[in-house]
Protein backbone atom coordinates (compact mmCIF):
# COMPACT_ATOMS: atom_id res chain seq x y z
CA UNK A 1 0.00 0.00 0.00
CA UNK A 2 1.42 3.41 -0.89
CA UNK A 3 2.86 5.25 2.09
CA UNK A 4 3.68 8.90 2.61
CA UNK A 5 6.57 9.11 0.08
CA UNK A 6 4.55 7.47 -2.69
CA UNK A 7 1.48 9.67 -2.15
CA UNK A 8 3.65 12.78 -1.86
CA UNK A 9 5.40 11.88 -5.13
CA UNK A 10 2.06 11.54 -6.91
CA UNK A 11 0.77 14.81 -5.40
CA UNK A 12 3.86 16.72 -6.55
CA UNK A 13 3.62 15.28 -10.04
CA UNK A 14 -0.03 16.21 -10.37
CA UNK A 15 0.59 19.66 -8.91
CA UNK A 16 3.18 20.29 -11.58
CA UNK A 17 0.87 19.18 -14.39
CA UNK A 18 -2.60 20.31 -13.27
CA UNK A 19 -2.27 23.58 -11.36
CA UNK A 20 -4.99 26.03 -12.45
CA UNK A 21 -6.49 23.53 -14.90
CA UNK A 22 -10.28 23.77 -15.36
CA UNK A 23 -12.49 20.69 -15.46
CA UNK A 24 -14.53 20.18 -18.60
CA UNK A 25 -15.89 16.65 -18.10
CA UNK A 26 -15.88 14.04 -15.38
CA UNK A 27 -16.79 10.34 -15.39
CA UNK A 28 -17.00 7.80 -12.57
CA UNK A 29 -17.88 4.13 -12.82
CA UNK A 30 -19.88 3.70 -9.64
CA UNK A 31 -17.43 1.08 -8.33
CA UNK A 32 -17.17 0.42 -4.61
CA UNK A 33 -14.17 2.78 -4.33
CA UNK A 34 -16.59 5.72 -4.36
CA UNK A 35 -17.77 6.65 -0.87
CA UNK A 36 -19.74 9.57 -2.32
CA UNK A 37 -22.75 9.32 -4.63
CA UNK A 38 -20.99 8.88 -7.96
CA UNK A 39 -23.69 10.70 -9.89
CA UNK A 40 -22.82 13.95 -8.06
CA UNK A 41 -19.19 14.06 -9.20
CA UNK A 42 -19.64 15.26 -12.82
CA UNK A 43 -21.95 18.12 -11.88
CA UNK A 44 -19.89 19.27 -8.90
CA UNK A 45 -16.55 19.24 -10.73
CA UNK A 46 -17.49 20.52 -14.17
CA UNK A 47 -16.32 24.11 -14.70
CA UNK A 48 -14.26 24.17 -11.49
CA UNK A 49 -10.56 25.07 -11.47
CA UNK A 50 -7.94 23.20 -9.48
CA UNK A 51 -6.72 25.50 -6.74
CA UNK A 52 -4.39 23.12 -4.94
CA UNK A 53 -3.28 19.49 -4.87
CA UNK A 54 -2.00 18.25 -1.53
CA UNK A 55 -1.48 15.31 0.79
CA UNK A 56 -2.49 14.50 4.36
CA UNK A 57 -1.05 11.26 5.67
CA UNK A 58 -1.71 8.65 2.99
CA UNK A 59 -4.58 10.67 1.49
CA UNK A 60 -4.22 12.82 -1.62
CA UNK A 61 -6.65 15.68 -2.19
CA UNK A 62 -7.59 18.07 -4.98
CA UNK A 63 -9.24 21.39 -4.16
CA UNK A 64 -11.57 22.38 -7.01
CA UNK A 65 -13.44 25.56 -6.28
CA UNK A 66 -15.12 25.10 -2.91
CA UNK A 67 -15.13 21.29 -3.27
CA UNK A 68 -12.42 18.85 -2.23
CA UNK A 69 -11.82 15.48 -3.88
CA UNK A 70 -10.08 13.10 -1.44
CA UNK A 71 -8.43 9.90 -2.68
CA UNK A 72 -6.82 6.98 -0.85
CA UNK A 73 -5.01 4.76 -3.34
CA UNK A 74 -5.44 1.54 -1.36
CA UNK A 75 -3.53 -1.51 -2.60
CA UNK A 76 -3.57 -1.00 -6.35
CA UNK A 77 -4.95 2.48 -7.02
CA UNK A 78 -3.11 4.78 -9.42
CA UNK A 79 -3.65 8.38 -10.47
CA UNK A 80 -2.27 8.76 -13.98
CA UNK A 81 -2.05 11.64 -16.38
CA UNK A 82 -3.10 11.01 -19.97
CA UNK A 83 -2.70 13.69 -22.63
CA UNK A 84 0.01 15.88 -21.12
CA UNK A 85 2.92 13.49 -21.32
CA UNK A 86 3.37 10.15 -23.06
CA UNK A 87 2.76 7.25 -20.72
CA UNK A 88 4.39 3.82 -21.14
CA UNK A 89 2.84 1.37 -23.64
CA UNK A 90 0.81 -0.31 -20.90
CA UNK A 91 -1.03 2.92 -20.16
CA UNK A 92 -4.78 2.46 -19.61
CA UNK A 93 -7.11 3.16 -22.50
CA UNK A 94 -10.55 4.71 -22.33
CA UNK A 95 -12.20 1.30 -22.44
CA UNK A 96 -10.03 -0.15 -19.64
CA UNK A 97 -12.48 -1.71 -17.13
CA UNK A 98 -10.18 -0.80 -14.25
CA UNK A 99 -10.51 2.94 -14.83
CA UNK A 100 -13.09 4.13 -12.31
CA UNK A 101 -12.75 7.87 -12.73
CA UNK A 102 -11.70 10.14 -15.59
CA UNK A 103 -11.49 13.92 -15.31
CA UNK A 104 -11.05 15.82 -18.56
CA UNK A 105 -9.67 19.37 -18.61
CA UNK A 106 -10.15 22.18 -21.10
CA UNK A 107 -6.49 21.94 -22.07
CA UNK A 108 -7.03 18.39 -23.33
CA UNK A 109 -5.32 16.73 -20.37
CA UNK A 110 -7.02 13.87 -18.54
CA UNK A 111 -6.58 12.53 -15.03
CA UNK A 112 -7.40 8.84 -14.63
CA UNK A 113 -8.01 6.84 -11.48
CA UNK A 114 -7.24 3.18 -12.10
CA UNK A 115 -7.74 0.53 -9.44
CA UNK A 116 -7.94 -3.16 -10.46
CA UNK A 117 -8.47 -4.46 -6.91
CA UNK A 118 -10.87 -1.67 -5.86
CA UNK A 119 -9.45 -1.26 -2.34
CA UNK A 120 -9.00 2.50 -2.74
CA UNK A 121 -11.42 5.22 -1.66
CA UNK A 122 -12.69 8.31 -3.44
CA UNK A 123 -14.70 10.93 -1.56
CA UNK A 124 -16.06 14.26 -2.74
CA UNK A 125 -16.84 16.98 -0.20
CA UNK A 126 -18.94 19.99 -1.36
CA UNK A 127 -16.83 22.16 0.94
CA UNK A 128 -13.14 21.50 1.64
CA UNK A 129 -13.70 22.06 5.34
CA UNK A 130 -15.97 19.02 5.48
CA UNK A 131 -12.95 16.75 4.95
CA UNK A 132 -11.87 17.54 8.52
CA UNK A 133 -13.97 14.56 9.60
CA UNK A 134 -11.34 12.32 7.95
CA UNK A 135 -8.16 14.29 8.55
CA UNK A 136 -8.87 14.97 12.22
CA UNK A 137 -8.38 11.27 12.96
CA UNK A 138 -4.84 11.35 11.60
CA UNK A 139 -1.77 11.85 13.72
CA UNK A 140 1.04 14.34 13.31
CA UNK A 141 2.71 14.84 9.94
CA UNK A 142 6.30 13.57 10.29
CA UNK A 143 7.56 16.03 7.66
CA UNK A 144 5.62 18.98 9.05
CA UNK A 145 6.85 21.71 11.39
CA UNK A 146 4.86 20.23 14.26
CA UNK A 147 6.99 17.09 14.34
CA UNK A 148 9.55 18.08 16.95
CA UNK A 149 11.57 16.02 19.40
CA UNK A 150 9.44 17.36 22.24
CA UNK A 151 6.25 16.34 20.44
CA UNK A 152 7.63 12.89 19.62
CA UNK A 153 8.61 12.31 23.25
CA UNK A 154 5.13 13.38 24.33
CA UNK A 155 3.56 10.90 21.88
CA UNK A 156 5.62 8.05 23.35
CA UNK A 157 5.19 9.00 27.00
CA UNK A 158 3.12 6.51 28.96
CA UNK A 159 2.50 4.29 25.93
CA UNK A 160 2.68 0.52 26.23
CA UNK A 161 3.20 -2.06 23.53
CA UNK A 162 5.85 -2.48 20.85
CA UNK A 163 7.43 0.32 18.89
CA UNK A 164 6.76 -1.04 15.38
CA UNK A 165 2.93 -1.09 15.65
CA UNK A 166 3.07 2.34 17.30
CA UNK A 167 4.93 3.82 14.33
CA UNK A 168 2.39 2.34 11.91
CA UNK A 169 -0.67 3.63 13.76
CA UNK A 170 -2.06 6.50 11.71
CA UNK A 171 -3.47 8.02 14.90
CA UNK A 172 0.05 8.73 16.12
CA UNK A 173 2.16 9.52 13.04
CA UNK A 174 0.30 9.85 9.75
CA UNK A 175 1.70 8.38 6.57
CA UNK A 176 4.07 5.80 8.08
CA UNK A 177 3.61 2.19 6.96
CA UNK A 178 5.46 -1.10 6.96
CA UNK A 179 8.31 -0.23 4.62
CA UNK A 180 9.39 3.06 6.15
CA UNK A 181 8.83 1.91 9.73
CA UNK A 182 11.26 -0.97 9.15
CA UNK A 183 13.78 1.35 7.53
CA UNK A 184 13.55 3.97 10.28
CA UNK A 185 13.97 1.37 13.01
CA UNK A 186 17.05 -0.04 11.28
CA UNK A 187 18.59 3.38 10.92
CA UNK A 188 17.96 4.04 14.61
CA UNK A 189 19.32 0.62 15.66
CA UNK A 190 16.05 -0.40 17.32
CA UNK A 191 14.52 -3.89 17.13
CA UNK A 192 10.88 -3.81 15.91
CA UNK A 193 9.76 -5.79 18.99
CA UNK A 194 11.23 -3.27 21.43
CA UNK A 195 8.68 -2.24 24.08
CA UNK A 196 8.10 1.50 23.97
CA UNK A 197 8.98 1.92 27.64
CA UNK A 198 12.42 0.39 26.97
CA UNK A 199 13.37 3.39 24.85
CA UNK A 200 15.63 5.84 26.59
CA UNK A 201 16.30 9.45 25.57
CA UNK A 202 19.19 8.58 23.24
CA UNK A 203 17.26 5.98 21.26
CA UNK A 204 14.17 8.19 21.10
CA UNK A 205 16.35 10.90 19.62
CA UNK A 206 17.83 8.51 17.04
CA UNK A 207 14.38 7.31 16.03
CA UNK A 208 13.07 10.87 15.81
CA UNK A 209 15.94 11.75 13.47
CA UNK A 210 15.50 8.57 11.40
CA UNK A 211 11.79 8.93 10.61
CA UNK A 212 11.92 12.10 8.47
CA UNK A 213 15.25 11.04 6.99
CA UNK A 214 13.94 7.79 5.47
CA UNK A 215 10.71 9.49 4.33
CA UNK A 216 12.64 12.25 2.55
CA UNK A 217 14.87 9.66 0.91
CA UNK A 218 11.77 7.81 -0.26
CA UNK A 219 10.43 10.98 -1.85
CA UNK A 220 13.81 11.78 -3.41
CA UNK A 221 13.82 8.40 -5.18
CA UNK A 222 10.18 8.61 -6.25
CA UNK A 223 8.78 6.09 -3.75
CA UNK A 224 9.04 2.32 -3.49
CA UNK A 225 7.63 -0.05 -6.12
CA UNK A 226 7.34 -3.76 -5.48
CA UNK A 227 4.20 -4.42 -7.52
CA UNK A 228 1.44 -1.86 -8.06
CA UNK A 229 2.70 1.62 -7.23
CA UNK A 230 3.39 4.04 -10.10
CA UNK A 231 3.71 7.83 -10.11
CA UNK A 232 1.43 10.14 -12.12
CA UNK A 233 3.44 9.44 -15.28
CA UNK A 234 3.14 5.68 -14.89
CA UNK A 235 6.74 5.24 -13.75
CA UNK A 236 7.97 3.00 -10.95
CA UNK A 237 9.71 4.37 -7.87
CA UNK A 238 13.38 3.61 -7.25
CA UNK A 239 13.67 3.55 -3.46
CA UNK A 240 13.46 -0.27 -3.43
CA UNK A 241 17.04 -0.19 -4.70
CA UNK A 242 18.10 1.71 -1.56
CA UNK A 243 16.29 -0.32 1.12
CA UNK A 244 18.43 -1.53 4.01
CA UNK A 245 16.16 -4.23 5.48
CA UNK A 246 12.63 -4.29 4.07
CA UNK A 247 12.16 -7.25 1.73
CA UNK A 248 15.80 -8.30 2.16
CA UNK A 249 15.38 -11.14 4.68
CA UNK A 250 18.02 -13.83 4.14
CA UNK A 251 20.43 -11.35 2.57
CA UNK A 252 23.46 -9.80 4.22
CA UNK A 253 23.09 -6.60 6.22
CA UNK A 254 24.68 -3.77 4.28
CA UNK A 255 26.18 -2.50 7.54
CA UNK A 256 27.52 -5.55 9.41
CA UNK A 257 27.19 -8.51 7.05
CA UNK A 258 24.87 -10.60 9.27
CA UNK A 259 21.89 -12.24 7.60
CA UNK A 260 18.71 -10.18 7.87
CA UNK A 261 15.61 -11.76 9.40
CA UNK A 262 11.84 -11.46 9.01
CA UNK A 263 9.32 -11.91 11.81
CA UNK A 264 5.67 -11.05 12.42
CA UNK A 265 5.05 -8.02 14.63
CA UNK A 266 1.50 -6.87 15.20
CA UNK A 267 0.32 -9.08 12.34
CA UNK A 268 2.72 -7.51 9.83
CA UNK A 269 6.00 -8.76 8.43
CA UNK A 270 8.97 -6.96 9.94
CA UNK A 271 12.51 -7.01 8.60
CA UNK A 272 15.55 -6.32 10.75
CA UNK A 273 19.21 -7.05 11.43
CA UNK A 274 19.71 -9.17 14.58
CA UNK A 275 23.13 -7.59 15.15
CA UNK A 276 22.46 -3.91 14.41
CA UNK A 277 19.04 -3.68 16.08
CA UNK A 278 18.59 -4.36 19.77
CA UNK A 279 15.58 -4.54 22.08
CA UNK A 280 17.49 -2.97 24.97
Amino acid sequence: MPELPEVETVARGLREQLSRETVETAFCSGARVFKTDCTLIPGMLSGETIRFIGRRGKYLYLDLGPARLVIHLGMSGRLLMDGSRILPPERPSQDDPHIHMSIGFRSGKRLLYRDPRKFGRVLLFPDAGDSAMIFSRLGIEPLGPGFTLQTFRRLLKGKRGLIKPFLMSQEHISGMGNIYADEALFLAGIHPETPIDYLGPARIRRLFDSIPLVLKMGIEFGGTTFRDYRNSEGREGRFQEMLSVYGRDGLECRKCGRLLKKIQVGGRSSHFCPACQRKR
